[in-house]
């Protein structure tokens, strides 16, 4: 039987895809409530439930590179963990990180987002090449709901608000809600006074509808 390795694909890239060098020994998933307190006048604050966030999921990696040479042959293992980096950076389009979707068999799948990564380079040759990398990648679930069923389900001409999660950004939220991470310049040209990049948790933001020719607000 052959092994079923790890696998990422990149949303609206089909050449950005690769597999894992070596299949973690585990991961880990995460979730938590996310409760919004409000100060009242003399009175202990208010919390209110604001729902379920989403699921957060925990690769460590191995890369290795040694077996291409250890001397001046070597090949950098950077050449193999720069396709995780990747995941993290800011598309200057649409000024969002990538979507993806990681699957391993019949037992892991999960489109997400990348959120943290550390990079750990253990082994070196004599010049200082690093030849081997533990790699810790975090990542946040996104929703995968398909948009015109969305389109289906909204209500064109009705201003919906969205109560802020911790670790969201206008970005992440358009993604939510418009299945579009560009429109968040909507969200913050229509709530000026919110950081778009940093929004704090409780905040309530209003989401206006869009134009009939892009979709509406969940």
């Amino acid at each position: 039987m052959s092994l079923t390795k790890l696998h990422f694909e990149v949303f609206g890239n089909p050449g950005y895809a690769f597999d894992a060098d070596f299949n973690p020994t585990e991961y880990t998933l995460a979730k938590e409530n996310d409760v919004w307190s409000r100060k009242r006048h003399s009175q202990k604050p208010l919390q209110q439930y604001v729902g379920v966030g989403n699921e957060d999921l925990t690769l460590d990696l191995l890369f290795d590179t040694t077996r291409e040479g250890l001397g001046r042959d070597a090949v950098a293992v950077t050449t193999r963990t720069e396709r995780v980096d990747r995941l993290m950076r800011v598309d200057r389009h649409t000024h969002a990180v990538p979507q993806f979707q990681v699957t391993w068999g019949t037992g892991l799948k999960l489109r997400a987002v990348a959120t943290r990564l550390r990079q750990r380079f253990t082994l070196f040759n004599a010049d200082g090449v690093p030849l081997r990398a533990e790699v810790t990648l975090t990542m946040r679930e996104v929703g995968a709901e398909n948009s015109e069923k969305a389109k289906k389900t909204a209500s064109p001409d009705r201003t919906k608000t969205w109560v802020v999660r911790r670790g969201e950004t206008m970005t992440t939220i358009a993604s939510h809600a418009y299945d579009d991470a560009r429109h968040w310049r909507v969200i913050a040209e229509h709530n000026p006074r919110v950081d778009p990049r940093r929004p704090a948790p409780g905040t309530v933001l209003e989401l206006p509808p869009l134009p009939s020719t892009e979709g509406a607000a969940r």
